[in-house]
């Protein structure tokens, strides 16, 4: 099997990260900064290798991600690539004893953000110790945190019921952390399990 292209990656992230969003080529062109006629062309080549799927919708093909044991794999590893390009907020916030961290909002967006945005991915045990992390860390950061705490089970529920802050908060962010843990609870709502 030969290597994605770089827009054939960001193709996938987008169908994975914006689950509730319906895309054809045209739509998904605009995400990924390619034209629509290269857009059909990756998603033609993405769906020969069995990563998505097309299905019509009115006059327009729509496609899906499909979580095969190719894409479980794949999709951690390009959650992990994309969070590279935040390396910063990587190193910032590796020591977290956080199962997943989930970075998002104006603060990778670049200026003028007022505090940094993070989702916190907890077992309820460790919510003391990751709160005093937090605390440690907005001793020392110019900027707080600002945190949405949720458990696996918190984030299962409102991926199922399509929460828009959720939602958008993956959408837009960047998983710093459990990207093997946030592409499964992507994958059990695909599946609607």
């Amino acid at each position: 099997m030969r290597a994605l292209t770089e827009k054939e990656k960001r193709i996938v992230l987008v169908l994975a990260k914006d689950f509730t969003a319906l895309y054809n080529a045209r739509s998904l062109s605009k995400q990924v900064g390619m034209t629509p006629r290269g857009a059909l062309k990756a998603l033609k080549n993405l769906e020969l290798i069995g990563l998505v799927k097309g299905r019509p919708f009115g006059r327009a093909i729509i496609y899906k991600l499909i979580y095969n044991e190719h894409a479980r794999k794949l999709l951690p590893l390009l959650l992990f690539e994309e969070a590279q390009t935040a390396s910063r907020w990587v190193k910032d916030f590796e020591g977290f004893k956080a199962r997943a961290l989930i970075i998002f909002g104006s603060a990778i967006r670049g200026k003028g953000h007022n505090d940094v945005d993070l989702m916190i991915l907890i077992d309820q045990k460790d919510y003391d110790l990751v709160q005093k992390q937090v605390e440690e860390k907005n001793a020392l950061l110019v900027k707080p945190i600002h945190p949405v705490w949720q458990t696996r089970n918190d984030l299962e529920r409102n991926l199922k019921k399509s929460d828009p802050v959720l939602v958008e908060m993956l959408k837009s962010g960047l998983v710093l952390k459990g990207q093997e843990l946030i592409a499964e609870a992507l994958a059990h709502v695909a599946r609607g399990e």
